[in-house]
């Protein structure tokens, strides 16, 4: 890495994080509801805004003055006129479960939608077996898509890197602003996986 910041205690347990402006990056950690604001040049949080109770939050999106939050059990926050200090809150339980584990949440402008990373289970009613999925949120009808916009082949994914044996567990996920290419890290298997548009990798 070509920069390194020491985080205060309070994002220990940090799981999202989101560019904002030079400098300053909104923060979520895994235990609290609260989205906090820290700034690398202060090297400080600089600001946090609670949205909700305490709970496992995974990552956050921020679109405008618009902020998603995801919640591992599949609830999803949206928080309106962000940052202020009365914030209107709602939240909607997608499809999604525990057995899928949420840990990633990002913007794709090109389709207007957001995409959900799963780290577990990949299937909603059924087991896809050696397979990770990414699912989609349709911000214009308001609509989750039950069937996974990118399925991630464990074995094509050995194939691909050339190894026998290879873990690969979602925890975040990014659209490149200029590619469009899909960034997919996993800390489980320490693994970057890039697919383009259509999902290849």
């Amino acid at each position: 890495p070509n920069e390194k910041y020491k985080l205060p205690n309070k994002l220990t347990e940090i799981s999202g994080i989101q560019y904002v402006k030079e400098d300053v990056f909104a923060c979520i950690q895994d235990e609290a509801g609260k989205i906090y604001m820290f700034n690398t040049k202060k090297n400080e949080i600089v600001a946090d805004y609670h949205f909700a109770k305490d709970g496992d939050y995974e990552d956050l999106e921020i679109i405008g003055y618009t902020v998603y939050v995801i919640r591992s059990d599949g609830r999803l926050y949206k928080i309106d006129d962000f940052p202020a200090d009365k914030m209107e809150v709602r939240h909607r339980d997608l499809p999604l479960s525990i057995k899928n584990d949420v840990e990633g949440l990002c913007y794709d402008p090109q389709k207007d939608q957001l995409l959900i990373a799963c780290k577990a289970q990949a299937g909603i009613k059924e087991k896809i077996k050696k397979k990770k999925a990414v699912y989609s949120f349709n911000l214009k009808d308001k609509e989750f898509d039950l069937t996974p916009r990118f399925i991630i082949d464990i074995d094509d994914l050995k194939d691909f890197a050339d190894e026998k044996k290879l873990d690969f567990q979602p925890s975040g996920i990014a659209v490149h602003p200029i590619s469009g290419n899909i960034y997919i890290i996993a800390s489980a298997g320490k693994l970057l996986v890039v697919l383009n548009s259509s999902g290849k990798l």
